[in-house]
């Protein structure tokens, strides 16, 4: 099962991307700061990785027992049947194993993704802790 992004999250980071860019190229063409075009540039291929690996493997993914986070280096991965608690707020769920935690920010996840990984994580007959 895949979690998907809002769309809106998505969008918004390409538009960083074609903003950066263009900052960078006007920089570098009109106003002959090549350090800052350069740099501007850089940051606009950042926004574009980003978006990319937004748009191709979304935000979570549950399968075979795993709940794994797609960030680019830093994506974490969790064995459901090890999750002792759920801690949950208005913006974020914390899934606690004995040796870690797994954050999920749940404003940038679709609604419909949304109530999938509720539905998934009700049937983990765990404890729920209000944050």
């Amino acid at each position: 099962m895949t979690i998907y992004y809002k769309k809106n999250e998505v969008k918004l980071n390409l538009f960083f991307g074609i903003m950066w860019l263009g900052f960078g190229l006007l920089n570098m063409l009109v106003f002959d700061r090549m350090l800052l075009g350069i740099a501007s540039t850089v940051l606009s291929g950042l926004y574009f990785i980003l978006y990319l690996n937004q748009k191709k493997k979304q935000y979570l993914n549950i399968e075979n027992g795993l709940i794994k986070q797609n960030w680019l280096l830093f994506g974490k991965e969790m064995k459901l049947d090890a999750i002792n608690f759920i801690s949950y707020g208005k913006d974020k769920y914390i899934l606690k194993t004995a040796q870690e935690n797994m954050k999920i920010s749940v404003k940038i996840i679709d609604e419909s993704s949304l109530a999938d990984l509720n539905s998934v994580l009700d049937q983990l007959d765990v404890e729920w802790v209000d944050q």
